[in-house]
């Protein structure tokens, strides 16, 4: 198992540059390809903000391509990340 740690993509654009993004995801993609492990916990920083799967796709797609599993730690304990449950029960009372 390995516990990865994302990049802090809900501060994109405030002490997160467009070329350091590309930069930690490409870092998390090539980590993920060459990693031999049963699981991969990509998390901290990314369930932080809404768009993480958006702004972090290059390194899912390795791991979809690598046949590997890559979750956060809220799916690897069958939860939904808080921030994504706000986003929705929002969704649902709108």
């Amino acid at each position: 198992m390995l516990i990865l740690d994302g990049p802090m993509t809900y501060m994109f654009g405030y002490l997160l540059n467009r070329i350091n993004l590309k930069r930690a995801v490409d870092n998390a993609a090539e980590i993920v390809r060459s990693i031999d492990a049963e699981l991969i916990i990509y998390d901290h920083h990314l369930p932080r903000d809404r768009k993480f799967r958006e702004r972090t796709k290059k390194v899912w797609d390795v791991a979809k391509k690598e046949d590997k599993k890559l979750l956060i730690a809220a799916e690897f304990l069958g939860k939904v990340p808080v921030i994504l449950s706000a986003v929705w029960s929002k969704r649902r009372e709108g």
